[in-house]
Parts: structure tokens; C-alpha cells; sequence
């Protein structure tokens, strides 16, 4: 799936190196992120990109399995763990 979507600076605090940034993309919600203002020599939109929204909106778009009020069931968890003994001699 591909996403395309704007973003605009909406703040800069530069007292807290934060900046408030708005995401819109067609059909989805506008989403409100705070996020670090870049260091010097590091890309605007690389920290804009680690930032979005994309995972959200991917999420929100997901259709649900409903499961029935009363079902239940029997869950076992849990995973052999092969423990290796190491000697050490000194």
C-alpha cells in the first residue's frame, strides 16, 4: 500500500528543540505530531518520514474480525529455550 501525504510545520519551540508538525492525506484523518527539530546536517524530511503517520492510518484502514460475545477457548503459551552451559576455567 502506498500513502502519499503532506506535511506543514505548524510550530518550532526552540527552547524544548521540538516542533508540533500537521500530516493530511486524502480521505484520512489530519494527524497532529511533536517531534525533535533536526540537527544541523540532518535532512528535514528524514525526520518528517521517521515521524508520519503512515502506520496509523494503515491500522485505522485495517477491517475487523469481530469476535462473538461468549466465545472462548484455551490458549498454552510458551517456547522451549535451549540453555547452553558453558565452563569456565580460569
Amino acid at each position: 500500500m502506498q500513502i502519499t501525504y503532506e506535511y506543514k510545520i505548524i510550530e518550532v519551540d526552540e527552547e524544548s528543540r521540538t516542533m508540533l508538525v500537521e500530516y493530511t492525506s486524502p480521505e484520512r484523518e489530519d494527524v497532529l505530531a511533536s517531534m525533535p527539530i533536526p540537527f544541523e546536517g540532518q535532512e528535514l524530511e528524514a525526520v518528517i518520514k521517521e515521524y508520519s503517520p503512515v502506520a496509523l492510518w494503515v491500522e485505522v484502514e485495517k477491517t475487523l474480525s469481530i469476535p462473538s460475545v461468549g466465545a472462548s477457548g484455551a490458549v498454552t503459551e510458551g517456547q522451549s529455550i535451549d540453555v547452553l552451559q558453558n565452563e569456565v576455567v580460569l
